[in-house]
């Protein structure tokens, strides 16, 4: 009985997981986490901050995406900001990333329901949020308009700010001496936070 009970709660779990992969109707990759003991690759760099969920303990312990396009290559990243189980309002994040300039393109989150879950992605503009997940991009040009920028180079550690989330009209604010501690207490000192990159999106 308890097999079938656990099955029964991770069967939604899963079909969620698949269907908002496919609703993104794009390829993506997936950002590399901070392990204790790791340097920065030549090519990559550190962003790291603290994200502001939309929806707190409601939340129903979904994981929450961030996605971002390279407006240099084109390529499609998209990275954890609230990470399944947990439910606090706010997460620290840090992650490798290829060096160059980055748009942001859509914040994805789950509502609980008695169901299970309601998926929503939403693309992020500057000043507004549009309620669609089918709007077309023009060139790099007026993505980065747009959109939220920040830029990374190469064997850099980026502080991006705290994301604000928590309501449709995002924002980016700085708090770097509060995340540097979440951040140091979890070991990753090899990486010199003290000299990293103001980077917030702008």
């Amino acid at each position: 009985m308890k097999t079938i009970a656990y099955r029964a709660v991770l069967l939604p779990i899963f079909l969620l997981a698949i269907f908002t992969s496919m609703s993104y109707g794009q390829q993506y990759e997936q950002l590399e986490r901070i392990g204790k003991y790791e340097s920065i690759p030549n090519d990559k760099g550190i962003i790291y901050g603290n994200f502001i969920q939309r929806l707190g303990f409601t939340s129903g312990g979904f994981q929450q995406d961030i996605r971002v396009i390279n407006l240099d290559s084109g390529e499609i990243f998209t990275f954890s900001v609230k990470p399944a189980i947990k439910s606090s309002k706010e997460n620290p994040f840090i992650y490798f990333i290829k060096a160059g300039r980055y748009a942001i393109l859509n914040y994805q989150w789950i509502a609980s329901k008695w169901y299970g879950g309601k998926v929503f992605v939403e693309p992020i503009y500057k000043n507004r949020v549009i309620e669609l997940t089918s709007q077309p991009e023009q060139d790099d040009h007026t993505i980065a308009n747009a959109r939220y920028t920040f830029t990374v180079s190469p064997n850099t550690v980026n502080y991006v700010g705290t994301w604000h989330f928590d309501n449709e009209s995002v924002a980016f604010t700085t708090d770097k001496e509060s995340i540097d501690k979440k951040i140091l207490s979890s070991n990753k000192k090899k990486f010199d936070f003290d000299r990293a990159v103001i980077a917030l999106p702008q």
